[in-house]
């Protein structure tokens, strides 16, 4: 399986398919993310299949096509600027269309690598991770998700923080 992802990396990632995914993709936006003191783009994010939707509080909801994952270009502008690594609420695949960035999963012992266009990596809901360094630019990925398993946070000495109560949210 994991043949076929690299595969189709290395075709995604082509300057003129990467164009396109990344200009289609930028009509159906799903919204920045600011750094943490509001005065940067750390990531901009565009739909490209099954978005998410929002409940009444206006809250993230499962995406109406729970059997497809949602698909979506990141462009990803800062490293992150939180000291812990964090974790994501579903499993995740992404593909680098463009540019690069280099990841840390200290948590689980795996060395930091440099992921460049045309390579792709898995994370799986509660394992942990951050992006150390990017690109002059940033870097552009087709990020996948799967269904809903948990609420993400932040691995703090071990113990799972929520994200909300980490950013001092709510």
């Amino acid at each position: 399986m994991n043949l076929l992802w690299k595969l189709l990396a290395r075709v995604l990632s082509q300057r003129h398919i990467a164009n396109w995914l990344i200009s289609r993709s930028q009509r159906t936006p799903y919204g920045p993310i600011m750094s943490r003191k509001g005065d940067q783009l750390y990531m901009d994010r565009w739909w490209t299949l099954n978005p998410y939707g929002k409940n009444a509080e206006g809250r993230t909801a499962p995406a109406k096509y729970s059997w497809l994952p949602s698909i979506r270009v990141h462009h990803i502008c800062l490293p992150d600027d939180d000291l812990h690594e964090h974790d994501h609420p579903w499993d995740a695949r992404t593909i680098l269309l463009r540019g690069w960035y280099v990841e840390e999963r200290r948590t689980h012992g795996q060395p930091t690598r440099v992921m460049q266009a045309g390579m792709t990596g898995a994370i799986k809901a509660g394992d942990y991770h951050r992006i150390a360094r990017v690109c002059d630019g940033g870097a552009y990925t087709l990020f996948f998700t799967w269904r809903y398993i948990e609420e993400w946070g932040f691995n703090v000495d071990g113990s799972k923080v929520p994200w909300r109560d980490y950013l001092g949210i709510d």
